[in-house]
């Protein structure tokens, strides 16, 4: 096991769940947009209250987004004028979507955690796999294969596409 594949493995996992961060934080900043004009006041409402929350708490004040009648009626209103088609689905109403995005995240949240905080310790493991690895964190550890990568970036792009159902819509 090579350090370089650490890193690619790594990196792969890291930069397309970024792309999913930003998403967050756009739509969170877009909700939750200060009503001033002034440039400072929204910088500092982005450094203190978008950016400097993790992953997790992010996709926490999503889920809380997800159950207020504002962000619903714009999925709906969405959804109503162009359904979002994904690979093996087309999603036609907010339930269906909620479900999906929240399942979508709560994976790549977990994937990314272990990935990202964890260690590799695929050494320790002699009847590894060429293309597996290992990933602890505290006492929990999960196993990683290539085809993972490429299925948690699938997922990455399938939950980039639900998020961006309201890309220009929150803003009242």
């Amino acid at each position: 096991m090579s350090d370089k594949n650490d890193f690619e493995i790594r990196g792969k996992i890291l930069s397309s769940s970024l792309l999913i961060e930003e998403q967050l934080n756009r739509i969170i900043y877009n909700f939750f947009i200060p009503k001033s004009i002034d440039k400072i006041t929204r910088s500092k409402f982005l450094e203190l209250f978008v950016f400097n929350k993790t992953f997790g708490g992010k996709y926490q004040i999503y889920s809380e987004l997800l159950k207020t009648g504002r962000y619903k009626l714009k999925v709906e209103e969405q959804l109503k004028k162009k359904p979002v088609s994904l690979q093996k689905e087309t999603i036609y109403e907010f339930d269906s979507f909620k479900e999906l995005v929240s399942k979508n995240l709560s994976k790549l949240i977990k994937v990314r955690n272990d990935v990202a905080h964890g260690y590799d310790i695929s050494k320790a493991f002699v009847a590894l796999e060429d293309g597996e690895f290992v990933f602890a964190n505290k006492n929990k550890f999960n196993k990683i294969i290539n085809s993972d990568v490429e299925d948690y970036i699938k997922l990455t792009n399938e939950t980039n596409i639900l998020l961006n159902i309201t890309q220009g819509v929150l803003q009242d």
